[in-house]
């Protein structure tokens, strides 16, 4: 049964100090959520999650802002055992697509846009998020991006999954004898 997998962002290539990155580790009614920096010459601006445990994911749910909204969001994945040290630009990650968002000129920029993504089930440690150019619009005049909310759904691995999977790593990555 697919459950809301806990996450803690590692690393963003920028944000606004007044909403920083940290805001999309919680929900609740007084999170605002992130927004790039307006004088961040970074492009494609990158948001890298790392979860409480490694997890299969099956549905990645993003709500952006409904003025600073990114053409694309790409998602990529990483899996690393929970020892493994890593820092998100020693990572390699998997693509797993992306999602379009509307440029909500339909709305006069007044709605939301939550999209929820299904993916075939991978296992994860981390998820980036590479956010696309903003669409432009009279509410966006320094070409920022926003995301107002994250959830990640599936299910955290059985201490025997983490074994298995650990045990295929390490005799994939093994040298063979001469």
């Amino acid at each position: 049964m697919a459950k809301k997998i806990p996450f803690k962002v590692v690393f963003a290539s920028d944000e606004d100090s007044d909403y920083p990155a940290s805001e999309l580790n919680s929900h609740s009614p007084t999170v605002h959520g992130w927004r790039s920096n307006s004088s961040s010459p970074v492009t494609p601006k990158e948001i890298v999650l790392r979860f409480f445990n490694p997890a299969r994911i099956y549905r990645i749910q993003v709500l952006a802002h409904q003025h600073y909204i990114p053409e694309r969001i790409e998602l990529w994945l990483h899996y690393s055992s929970k020892s493994a040290p890593s820092t998100p630009s020693s990572q390699s990650f998997e693509y797993m697509g992306f999602v379009a968002l509307s440029d909500n000129s339909s709305t006069n920029f007044t709605s939301r846009e939550l999209q929820s993504v299904t993916v075939a089930p991978k296992v994860g440690s981390h998820l980036k998020l590479r956010l696309g150019p903003p669409h432009s619009n009279k509410f966006n005049v320094e070409n920022q991006v926003a995301l107002l909310a994250i959830n990640i759904l599936g299910e955290e691995l059985t201490p025997e999954e983490l074994t298995a999977i650990q045990s295929n790593t390490a005799l994939l990555s093994a040298t063979p004898a001469n």
